[in-house]
């Protein structure tokens, strides 16, 4: 069977990583059944008020005793469902459409792996240099107010199965 650096970065059997698509369509359901099957099942938190997000990670976690993520989209306030992930200990969380450099320290003090979704093969380039600098900027420039932190996200984009690496 296929074995990656991702899946002993995730404590996975297989590289497989199951897409948050919304409450009605990945759901604890289909995380659990991801996460059984060997790879890493993915709830969105977006649509998911705090203590409805909580109950659903209860829920999971009767469902499955496998790693799991649970991903936020940044350019919607994620501040109080982060919290109730950290308090939680959800073992990844996944971060898209945005900075993920508030959230990388109390991540990793808690325990958790941090994942960035990235657009392009530059935007993967830049959050391996440092989370702040995965932000759009013109002609490269970290955004005003952001600094660097040590610990960085493990990306991926969407145009490429490997990161960092243009698809041919």
């Amino acid at each position: 069977m296929l074995h990656t650096p991702l899946c002993d970065l995730l404590g996975i059997a297989y590289p497989i990583l199951s897409a948050p698509m919304g409450p009605d369509i990945s759901g604890p359901e289909l995380v659990a059944a991801v996460s059984n099957a060997g790879g890493l099942g993915l709830l969105q938190a977006q649509l998911c008020p705090p203590p409805m997000l909580r109950e659903e990670l209860r829920r999971l976690r009767r469902m499955s005793d496998r790693r799991f993520g649970v991903n936020f989209i940044l350019r919607f306030p994620s501040e109080e469902a982060i919290e109730v992930c950290l308090e939680e200990r959800v073992p990844v969380l996944s971060f898209s459409w945005g900075d993920p450099a508030p959230y990388l320290r109390r991540a990793h003090a808690a325990g958790a792996k941090v994942l960035l979704q990235v657009g392009s093969v530059e935007a993967a380039r830049a959050a391996r240099r440092g989370p702040a600098s995965t932000r759009s900027s013109p002609r490269g420039r970290r955004p005003a107010g952001t600094s660097r932190v040590r610990s960085r996200p493990w990306c991926w984009s969407r145009w490429s199965s490997t990161p960092w690496r243009r698809r041919r």
